[in-house]
C-alpha cells in the first residue's frame, strides 16, 4: 500500500484473525503501519511476502511514481529489522510490478526501467531471491533479441509459474502508440532465456496487458483492447511457447472494459476474473473449463473503484479482492458466487485528507 499524501510514504495493513463463520469473515482487528517519511522511504510499497522464518518482506519503488528499488526486511508484526532496506539505483526510475512466490518457497519479482539511456527505451528488470529474503540472481535486465523489440519500450505487468518451474513474464510492449502484448519464457535462475512474444491481434487495435496465469500446460493473459473509439476486455490463451490457442483471442465478456485480475481455482477447473465495466466499476466473472468457456458475470461489486488483486483462499472457498476506490484502499472478501462477505467492501482510507492505494494482496 502506499499513502497518497503531497508525499507517498510505503503502508502496511496487517488483518489479524481474520475468521470465517458462517460464510462470512469478520475482521477482528486491522494495524495500520506507516514507515518513516524520510529517504528511502519515500515512494510505494508494491509486494509483501511472509518469509520461511515468519518475517516479512516488502518491496517497492523509493518515487512516488517510479524512483530506485527498495527491499524492506520487517518482523512478523511489521517492524523494520535487520540491514534493511536496501536500494538499488539504475539510470532512471524504476518501477516494480509483479511480485509471485514459487512453488520451492522462493521469490521472483519483475518491474521495469531504462538501463540504456542512449535510447531511452523500458526494459524489464528482473530479481530472485530465496525463502529469507536474500536474493539469489538480479537485479537483471531481460536481453532481447527479437529485432522487433529494438525501438520498443517494454513494461512489465505480471509473472506466472509454470509446471516445470519456468517463469512466464508478460508485459506490454510499445511503440508510440501501438500497444502489443509481450510473452517471454524464463527460468528463475535466467536460463533458459527464450526469444521473445509479441501479440499484436488484428488490425491497428492495441493490446494492453492486465494479468497472467498459469493453467496447466497453457497460460492465460487477460487485459484491454482499445478499437480506436474505446476500450473492451479480451482474454488469450497460448501454449507454454506463446503461440494462441484455437478461438483466442476472445472477449472477456460484454460491456466490460478491461480484466485486470485473475484467479485459477483447479479443483473446480475455473478462471475467476475481475476488472472494470463499461460504467466504470468493478465486477467479478468467472470462466469454465480453465478459461475455453463462456464468461459468466457473476456480480458487479462496486460503482467505481480499480481492482488490483484478486487471491483465491488455499482451499479454494473464498476470493479477496484488493483494489481502491475514491483514494481508499479496498480488501474485500467474496465468495465464489460473487457475494461480498462484508457489506459494504470494507475499505481502508488515511487521516484527513490522506488516501490509500492497494498493491497486492497475498494468501500468506
Amino acid at each position: 500500500f502506499f499513502d497518497r499524501e503531497m508525499v507517498n510514504v510505503p503502508l502496511m495493513l496487517k488483518v489479524i484473525n481474520g475468521e470465517k463463520r458462517d460464510s462470512c469473515t469478520e475482521f477482528l482487528n486491522v494495524r495500520i503501519h506507516r514507515f518513516s517519511d524520510t529517504d528511502p522511504f519515500l515512494g510505494s510499497g508494491k509486494a509483501i511476502f511472509q518469509l520461511a522464518d515468519q518475517g516479512l518482506l516488502m518491496a517497492g519503488n523509493t518515487g512516488a511514481s517510479g524512483g530506485d528499488i527498495f527491499l524492506l526486511r520487517l518482523d512478523a508484526e511489521g517492524d523494520p529489522v535487520g540491514n534493511f532496506p536496501l536500494t538499488f539505483s539504475f539510470n532512471q526510475p524504476v518501477t516494480v510490478e509483479d511480485a509471485i512466490r514459487l512453488s520451492d518457497g522462493t521469490f521472483a519479482l519483475i518491474g521495469h526501467a531504462d538501463n540504456d539511456p542512449s535510447d531511452d527505451k523500458f526494459r524489464i528488470i528482473y530479481f530472485h531471491f530465496d525463502a529469507n529474503g536474500g536474493i539469489l540472481h538480479g537485479p537483471t535486465f531481460l536481453q532481447e533479441s527479437l529485432a522487433s523489440l529494438n525501438n520498443r519500450d517494454i513494461f512489465a505487468v505480471g509473472l506466472a509459474e509454470m509446471s516445470n518451474g519456468n517463469l512466464i513474464v508478460v508485459g506490454t510492449s510499445q511503440d508510440g502508440s501501438d500497444q502489443d502484448i509481450y510473452f517471454k519464457v524464463i527460468g528463475p535462475d535466467l536460463t533458459p532465456n527464450s526469444q521473445p512474444v509479441l501479440f499484436s491481434g488484428s488490425g491497428s487495435n492495441s493490446y494492453f496487458a492486465g494479468d497472467v496465469e498459469a493453467v496447466g500446460a497453457n497460460v492465460f493473459i487477460s487485459g484491454s483492447e482499445f478499437n480506436g473509439s474505446g476500450f473492451e476486455s479480451f482474454l488469450l490463451a497460448t501454449d507454454k511457447f506463446g503461440t494462441p490457442l484455437s478461438g483466442f483471442p476472445k472477449p472477456g465478456g460484454n460491456n466490460l472494459q478491461s480484466i485486470q485480475s485473475m484467479a485459477f481455482a483447479a479443483g473446480s477447473s475455473t478462471l475467476y476474473v475481475s476488472g472494470v465495466n463499461d460504467g466504470g466499476g468493478v465486477y467479478l466473472g468467472k470462466i469454465l473449463s480453465s478459461g475455453a468457456g463462456s464468461f459468466q458475470l457473476l456480480s458487479n461489486l462496486l460503482s467505481s473503484g480499480f481492482p488490483k488483486s484478486l487471491t483465491l483462499s488455499a482451499d479454494e472457498d473464498m476470493l479477496v479482492l484488493s483494489g481502491y476506490k475514491d483514494n481508499d484502499a479496498i480488501l474485500a472478501p467474496l465468495s465464489l458466487q460473487g457475494q461480498l462477505l462484508i457489506v459494504p467492501a470494507p475499505t481502508y482510507g488515511g487521516n484527513g485528507n490522506d488516501g490509500f492505494n492497494a498493491g497486492i494482496a497475498t494468501s500468506d
